[in-house]
């Protein structure tokens, strides 16, 4: 048994570029690990030979009876075999109808070499799982895989994908995960929607609350800068949140910087954080220039507020 030298007069469906694919006379990937041969032969065999279990496979994922040998390969990160399927002609993507995606079952396995072979095959980066109807880039966030979120954001992914039961965009997953402030604030400059509600009608920002991922929340509360009739919800919640808290001098600038995008036309920020008796939203707003004597359009000026 030999694999086929790859030749212009040998085109398959779903052929990568000449630099990235698998060298046959070397053995070297396209992640720069070297594969003989006999290597090669034996993961596509294991691949065309598995079957599925009865047990629960990995981070959740069971394999069912519509696999193939490519979606083994994606699952059990198999590099050479899954080079050679797609050299071969077969698609990158879910055309069995198994409601499982390659792309989503490696990013699911949290296999990296996989997920990258696949997209740089053209896999559907926007094909969703089923039943749940999460995305790739819904796994990744979920798993907190920054690495896997890097290689799938450049490549437009659909930043507005539902999830079936729960309605959740990617950014309510990256909102109510910890240590996703980078992923939240990547998402909102490629045009999440930021006040998107899911079923239960709570906001990307809502769930960074609930969460107690406060940055997050401050980032995407960030985004409705200067829309006063957006988020009002989420930045009342914010200040309240933050009300509680002993120490807040490191978010105090930020506070100021939404409330002042909140202010109505009606008040001032000095005023407004005077009526809510926070000396301490009064003091970085001084710190900051903030003209003391500016009057509302009702002429109400800071000494007249309760």
């Amino acid at each position: 048994m030999s694999l086929p030298r790859y030749s212009e007069d040998m085109p398959p469906s779903y052929r990568m570029d000449d630099d990235i694919v698998y060298n046959m006379d070397t053995g070297v990937t396209m992640l720069g690990h070297k594969r003989s041969r006999m290597h090669t032969m034996l993961e596509v065999l294991r691949c065309e030979l598995a079957k599925p279990r009865k047990t629960q496979g990995k981070n959740g994922l069971q394999p069912c009876k519509g696999w193939t040998p490519i979606y083994y390969a994606a699952y059990h990160n198999r590099e050479a075999a899954l080079l050679h399927f797609l050299r071969e002609g077969q698609s990158p993507d879910d055309i069995t109808g198994t409601g499982q995606p390659p792309l989503c079952i490696a990013v699911q396995a949290g296999h990296l070499k996989a997920v990258r072979i696949l997209c740089e095959a053209g896999a559907d980066i926007k094909a969703p799982m089923k039943p749940n109807g999460e995305t790739a880039l819904h796994l990744a966030i979920k798993a907190g895989r920054t690495d896997l979120i890097d290689i799938l954001l450049p490549l437009e992914p659909n930043l507005a994908a539902r999830t079936t039961h729960t309605g959740e965009t990617p950014l309510h997953y990256a909102a109510a995960k910890a240590g996703c402030l980078a992923t939240v604030v990547s998402l909102l400059k490629l045009g999440a929607v930021y006040d998107e509600p899911n079923y239960k009608g709570c906001s990307p920002a809502e769930v960074a609350l609930q969460a107690h991922n406060i940055y997050a929340a401050v980032a995407i509360i960030n985004a409705a800068r200067g829309k006063r009739s957006k988020l009002v919800k989420e930045k009342e919640k914010l200040f309240r949140h933050v009300e509680k808290a002993k120490n807040r001098f490191w978010i105090n600038d930020l506070i100021a910087d939404i409330f002042s995008a909140s202010c109505g036309p009606d008040s001032t920020v000095i005023v407004g954080a005077i009526n809510k008796d926070d000396a301490g939203l009064v003091d970085v707003f001084f710190r900051k220039g903030t003209d003391p004597n500016r009057d509302t359009m009702t002429r109400i000026q800071p000494v007249d507020s309760d």
